[in-house]
This record gives structure tokens, sequence and C-alpha cells, in this order.
């Protein structure tokens, strides 16, 4: 039978709504919504691993991340300007800690598909 909304054949019910289209209006009431509230809350504790995996994939897909060449860019342009800065001081240059950039590129890569940078050369 077709369903009433979509027009698209199905063989849930004789003159009933297709599976989507009972999903989507069940969706819509309050209990519908909570439902898929809390399923999703159980999803997101039971994977949480699944879940970083969506949203590097969003924030890549949005721009949240610079490209990693200009990441390290803007590291060094920040070393050279404490550089700058410490020279008529006397302070001396030191060779900074690469802990955090490298920490957070590794974020990134653990749930995407990228490479380090450092070490390929």
């Amino acid at each position: 039978m077709a369903c009433p909304e979509c027009l698209k054949e199905h063989k849930r019910s004789k003159n009933g709504p297709c599976p989507n289209c009972y999903r989507k209006r069940y969706q819509k009431t309050e209990t519908g919504r909570a439902a898929r509230r809390l399923a999703q809350k159980k999803d997101h504790q039971r994977h949480p691993e699944r879940r970083m995996r969506e949203v590097v994939r969003y924030r890549e897909k949005t721009g949240y991340y610079i490209p990693a060449e200009i990441h390290y860019l803007n590291h060094a342009v920040k070393r050279l300007e404490r550089a700058l800065a410490a020279t008529p001081h006397d302070y001396g240059i030191r060779e900074p800690s690469q802990h955090r950039l490298q920490q957070s590129l590794e974020r990134r890569d653990r749930y995407g598909n990228g490479e380090d940078l450092l070490g390929s050369g």
C-alpha cells in the first residue's frame, strides 16, 4: 500500500504511513524529542570516541580547524616575536616547547585522517 504522505509503496500497514513518515511525525512530538535526546545521550556515553569523531568531522567541514601549515606558521611567528622582544634585554633565545602544539595536532589527528608533519619531515 502507498503511504498517504510521501506516496511511496510500503508493507507496514494497509492505510498507514511508511516508517520514515511515521518516525518524522513521532520526532516532532514532545515524547519523541525526549526519547531521541535520551537515546543520543546514552549513545554518546557508550561511545565517546565515535562522538569525538563526529565532532572533528563537523569542525573540519565548517572550517573550525586551520590547516597544519598555517598552525606551524603562526607558531613560528610568535616564537620570532618573543625572540625579538628578548634580544635587547639580553635574555637570550631558547628553544620553545613543542608539547602543546604537538598535543593539539595529535588530538585532531587521532580522530581524523591527518598526518604528523613534524614526524614526516
